[in-house]
């Protein structure tokens, strides 16, 4: 098993030692290692100066590879691994001398278990000890969370191992469904074979186009132009990788680039611009090391797993600069639609969901009903033809040297899977973008920058693959026919393209108000999503299927229902909060309470805090039992001195905790959201001078029901009103915003 993360004397390699007959490692294996100082201090002894005189980049890259793979050959070792129990990483040199003490007061006692001279002396010294243990062991899982940074998984795994709730190996997994009967490298080639053969078995071969490319693909008046990245970029590009990542093909590790980066990065500067010059991309640079990942369904099934690809770290240093590149003038040139939220700066899933939701509650505010298709295509990333990608990067603007440079990359790319220490055999990849790869998201929303285009009626709200189409009414079946038909030019449109749709998970959803007697007395929707054959056929003799109708769907993490008012998705966020809350019973036992209150906004504040801003604005009565699980959380993070004070008022703990309730949270992350937009302020303007008008007041629009008042139309005049903070002509960085705001919000009840 390959990995990256090491002392200063170890490096998990691959296994040299099984027990034979079979795939577990035996008890005392032996593994490949690198005495981690040693090769530092080989690094800092080679003359870089040598590579800098290299003109070829293939050439160059070639010395890199042999200088490091020369040092870590010099510098390997073998470990023999033993079950025998390790020390605890909080334990000094100190504390260990301390126990050993400890121990031996109590074996003094027991031999003579009536002197109890002996047993005061154990008992005294053993409290003693165990708070120095209890300290340092908080001190060390306090800094294992900070360290997480927010890192929900990273948080969940440590909690997990202090609770004695250690995951189970991969390669442990695999071997225990699939080794019983098979090799390890016949494992890793069926994995590779499957991965590779699914993709060809669910790509469609057709030349046949049924849109014109000319008349819905606008092409760019710019073009991107590469400027060349200096060894200061790419220092700083080394500095913000992670150790933790697992070195690719040519074994070159993070650790290892971070201590000679200054040298480093002239290197890979010059090495980088060479390859965008000449258009070249290094053959080893494109061999991938695949481990596969358990998905659901049958462990006997290779293609109930997924693929992870480990890339080099060289190749991840490239890609950053040149997508980097190409990414700021995408958005510098306005070239990527504006219904793409995927990948983009400035834009996320909290932006695709406040329009999605405002562009709803608008509709039902208005008393429309509303039709919402949401769209599914089969391994998106992985069946996209390189021609047709390559096109559409040249429709885009990337053209030239740099458009040469990414069919290079693309082209003659080869993947291997890693089980259990075995490598399989390299297999040929003739489709797709890299997974795991830096360009593969910004490729492929350049591929699909056309798809708002085809469509005439509807709105399109993207997030990379996951599209939603939009489209609002008062008759039904005038909705119907007008989604049928964008539908039908979207299903065109992905044929013409490349990609598959998955019917099978594309799902419709009729949204109305509970109160619309039209609409709940309406027929069911009928929306065909016809196959590529029929569209051959010229839908003669359909048998398609319709589109399956759902009363909730989960789109971007929201659990959206089909009257709008997110009963389902706070039951859901109140259901994983109480597991977060059986969690921190144990946790409040083995952590203090600083620690505990990193933990509770790194778990439970993030998970009702997506998405906030538009499942919040909902009824009040919903969001109470919100705020309940949240009181319960805050408990433990409150000492019994300060809920004494608050004598049950829980406004005054949230303030103490400094902690926003799920009500002011709300109003909080939609003035931000809105702070730095001119949309809907609107001010007020008299003939003469009022109140409203030097207290700079905007305009507070009219709402027909409940749904229009949960729009930002709405709201966001109604906050700014509120707090004088939001009108001021003065304006704030982010965090002095958020800080102003929480002490405003606590301080109040606005």
């Amino acid at each position: 098993m390959l990995t990256c993360k090491l002392s200063d004397h170890h490096l998990v390699g691959i296994r040299l030692d099984t027990v034979p007959g079979e795939n577990r490692p035996c008890e005392n294996a032996k593994r490949n290692s690198l005495n981690n100082a040693l090769v530092r201090e080989k690094l800092g002894s080679v003359n870089w100066s040598e590579l800098l005189s290299i003109e070829c980049p293939l050439l160059l890259y070639d010395k890199l590879c042999l200088v490091f793979s020369g040092i870590y050959e010099e510098c390997k070792i073998i470990v023999t691994q033993t079950n025998k129990r390790t020390t605890q990483p909080w334990v000094s040199k100190h504390l260990n001398q301390l126990m050993e003490q400890r121990d031996e007061l109590f074996r003094t006692w027991k031999s003579a278990p009536n002197n109890m001279n002996n047993r005061l002396t154990y008992t005294k010294f053993r409290n003693k000890v165990n708070k120095l243990i209890n300290a340092a062991r908080n001190k060390f899982r306090q800094n294992e969370i900070v360290k997480c940074e927010g890192d929900f998984r990273k948080i969940w795994a440590n909690i997990n191992k202090w609770l004695g709730r250690n995951k189970t190996n991969l390669d442990n997994v695999i071997m225990k469904y699939l080794g019983k009967s098979d090799s390890l490298h016949n494992i890793s080639d069926k994995f590779s074979n499957t991965f590779t053969q699914e993709i060809n078995n669910i790509k469609h071969n057709c030349n046949k186009k049924f849109l014109d490319r000319d008349c819905y693909v606008k092409s760019s008046d710019v073009s991107f132009r590469y400027k060349k990245v200096c060894a200061r970029q790419v220092a700083r590009i080394i500095d913000n990788l992670q150790c933790e990542k697992a070195p690719g093909s040519d074994k070159i590790r993070v650790q290892d680039l971070k201590y000679v980066k200054f040298d480093i990065s002239k290197i890979l500067a010059k090495f980088i611009n060479l390859c965008i010059s000449n258009s070249i991309y290094p053959n080893e640079l494109k061999r991938a090391l695949i481990r596969p990942i358990y998905k659901q369904g049958s462990h006997m099934d290779y293609t109930n797993y997924r693929p992870i690809a480990i890339l080099s770290v060289v190749n991840k240093i490239m890609e950053k600069v040149v997508v980097g590149q190409v990414s700021s003038f995408l958005e510098q040139h306005g070239i990527i639609s504006d219904s793409q939220h995927g990948f983009r700066r400035g834009r996320s899933t909290a932006t695709a969901l406040a329009r999605f939701t405002d562009s709803v509650n608008t509709s039902l505010n208005s008393g429309q009903q509303v039709l919402a298709v949401f769209i599914d295509f089969k391994k998106a990333f992985d069946t996209l033809d390189h021609c047709q990608l390559l096109q559409a990067m040249e429709e885009c603007g990337i053209s030239g040297p740099t458009n040469q440079w990414f069919r290079n990359y693309l082209t003659d790319r080869t993947l291997r899977t890693a089980v259990g220490g075995a490598v399989g055999s390299e297999v040929r990849v003739d489709l797709g973008v890299p997974t795991g790869s830096v360009y593969g998201p910004v490729g492929y929303i350049m591929h699909v920058n056309s798809v708002p285009n085809v469509v005439k009626k509807c709105n399109v709200f993207m997030y990379a693959d996951d599209m939603c189409l939009l489209l609002s009414g008062r008759d039904l079946d005038t909705i119907q026919n007008n989604m049928q038909t964008d539908f039908d030019m979207i299903t065109k449109w992905a044929h013409d393209n490349g990609i598959i749709l998955n019917i099978n998970k594309t799902k419709c959803m009729h949204i109305y108000s509970p109160y619309n007697k039209k609409a709940k007395a309406s027929k069911s929707v009928n929306i065909i999503g016809h196959t590529y054959e029929c569209l051959h056929a010229d839908y003669q003799n359909c048998q398609c299927k319709k589109l399956e109708t759902v009363n909730q769907f989960k789109y971007l993490g929201l659990l959206i229902d089909s009257n709008f008012n997110w009963k389902p998705h706070i039951n859901e966020i109140c259901n994983r909060l109480r597991s977060v809350l059986g969690k921190f019973y144990h946790l409040s036992k083995i952590l203090n309470r600083r620690t505990l209150y990193i933990v509770y906004h790194a778990l439970a504040d993030t998970m009702f805090s997506y998405g906030l801003s538009c499942y919040g604005l909902t009824f009040k009565t919903y969001l109470d039992k919100i705020k309940q699980l949240q009181i319960r959380l805050i408990k433990y993070l409150a000492d019994k001195k300060t809920k004494d004070s608050c004598d049950g008022d829980y406004d005054k703990l949230f303030a103490s905790c400094r902690i926003l309730p799920v009500h002011c949270k709300v109003k909080y992350l939609i003035a931000i959201e809105t702070y730095y937009s001119d949309d809907h302020k609107t001010l007020v303007n008299h003939r003469y001078v009022t109140r409203s008008a030097n207290n700079r007041k905007f305009i507070q629009p009219k709402a027909n029901n409940y749904y229009g008042q949960r729009t930002r139309r709405y709201l966001t005049p109604k906050i700014c009103n509120n707090i004088p903070l939001l009108r001021s002509t003065d304006k704030f960085c982010k965090t002095t915003l958020k800080l102003k705001l929480k002490n405003i919000f606590l301080n109040s009840e606005t």
